[in-house]
């Protein structure tokens, strides 16, 4: 699951960064800097443009976690099928939208009510995709973004070269990480090209696989979420 999830992640914070002129969907990291970047230059639109993702990203996975503690204590057990649920709706929403209002699936400029209602729909969802999977093989799992899994990987394979008195570094979750960035970056070389070819109805492949995501947790929920 944490593989496929981060295959979604990938594609969809491609796709997103094409269609929105370089603003990540995910990666707030990258927009935190070149907010501060932009505002240091004075140029406040391209500042605010960056900015803008943070709050609802945030928000998103805040609702997540929200939803899920919820859905537990009713005794729900497919809580990740509802916040990905969500999350598909949302995403179904950017590419109608898009569909309907870009050319060629890409925002005319940096500003205006379609730039952010996109910006509002496609960093919600990335969030609700982060709060839907937080822990697997003892680690934290990131399946949205991959700076925090970069780092465990680091902290996990300096394990297996420096003596220590904490607990020694388990193979198979240093496998697990390498495989959840190799897939995130296929995903991204996939939406790359998806893009190309289809502009936003690419994303009907990250829905797809969402579905059958969805199905698998409603028959045997996920554990770690």
């Amino acid at each position: 699951m944490a593989l496929t999830l981060a295959l979604v992640g990938g594609f969809v914070d491609a796709v997103g960064y094409i269609t929105l002129l370089g603003v990540f969907i995910a990666h707030m990291s990258g927009n935190s800097a070149a907010m501060g970047a932009h505002f240091g230059q004075g140029k406040f639109a391209p500042g605010v443009a960056r900015a803008a993702p943070i709050p609802l990203f945030v928000l998103g996975v805040a609702g997540g976690a929200m939803l899920i503690e919820q859905l537990t204590r009713r005794g729900i057990r497919s809580t990740a099928a509802v916040v990905l649920g969500l999350e598909a709706c949302l995403l179904l929403a950017v590419m109608l939208l898009g569909d309907a209002s870009l050319s060629h699936g890409v925002v005319a400029a940096q500003n205006g009510w379609t730039f952010y209602v996109l910006i509002f729909l496609a960093a919600t969802a990335m969030g609700l995709q982060t709060s839907a999977l937080r822990r697997l093989a003892g680690k934290t799992v990131r399946t949205t973004f991959v700076t925090g899994m970069l780092t465990h990987l680091g902290e996990e394979a300096a394990k297996f070269v420096l003596p220590s008195t904490r607990p020694s570094a388990s193979s198979s979750r240093l496998r697990l990480l390498t495989a959840v960035w190799v897939c995130y970056a296929a995903g991204a070389i996939l939406g790359g090209w998806g893009h190309d070819q289809w502009a936003l109805n690419a994303l009907i492949i990250p829905l797809v696989i969402l579905v059958a995501v969805i199905g698998v947790d409603l028959v045997r929920p996920i554990h770690g979420v």
